[in-house]
């Protein structure tokens, strides 16, 4: 995954950022001890290793990347948060990222986004639950991560 901030001209740098944590690393070429998983989770080394918790993951090299067959993302134990904001924008349309900035601005008048976790942690302040009795319902609700990123990137509801 390639992720571009700010303005990039005649640059072959990408800027990688963990899935999970929210590091990042501006380089040429995909840090090498950095994993992702089939649905592109990208997560750096130290969340990797916190997630394998001292078991032997195997990780495959697909041309030139690392692949996990096991992600905490996919089995619902860590959140994405752009995915969660998807799902939740699908659920309720009327909770949308603009009505969050104007709450936001009302403590700090300077910001101009909302990052995924501040809309994800607003609209489930507002319906009275937590992200990890989200990611319990969806794992109950979707039989594998695959149908639930079928479900968010399907129009309509």
């Amino acid at each position: 995954m390639k992720v571009r901030n700010g303005f990039v001209s005649n640059s072959s740098s990408s800027s990688y950022v963990c899935t999970i944590c929210s590091d990042e690393e501006v380089r040429w070429d995909r840090p090498e001890d950095w994993v992702s998983c089939v649905h592109d989770h990208l997560m750096c080394d130290s969340c990797f290793d916190t997630f394998r918790g001292g078991k032997d993951v195997e990780v495959q090299n697909i041309e030139g990347e690392l692949i996990s067959p096991e992600c905490p993302i996919c089995q619902w134990k860590e959140p994405c948060y752009k995915e969660l904001g998807l799902y939740l924008n699908k659920l309720y349309p009327a909770i949308t990222k603009e009505l969050v900035l104007i709450e936001i601005k009302k403590v700090n008048k300077r910001r101009r986004v909302v990052r995924d976790d501040e809309y994800v942690e607003y609209v489930l302040k507002e319906k009275g639950t937590t992200v990890p009795d989200l990611l319990t319902e969806l794992s109950k609700t979707f039989k594998d991560y695959t149908a639930f990123l079928q479900y968010i990137l399907t129009t309509g509801v």
